[in-house]
């Protein structure tokens, strides 16, 4: 990529990389608090299949 600015693709790369990582923790943190409202305590919730399999794949 041609650019005047030589490190813009990189930091490009950075900043949609924080924003990734801030987008999916608010995700992971709306997830607890539908599933374990009250914290992680005995007996956990269980979690339907399809939700529990998006959880793997996107963990992966």
């Amino acid at each position: 990529m041609n650019s005047k600015f030589p490190g813009a693709t990189l930091a490009a790369v950075i900043i949609f990389s924080v924003a990734m990582a801030f987008w999916e923790a608010s995700v992971v943190i709306y997830l607890r608090e539908l599933y374990y409202p009250n914290g992680f305590v005995f007996p956990l919730r269980i979690m339907p299949a399809n939700i529990y399999n998006i959880e793997l794949v996107r963990e992966a």
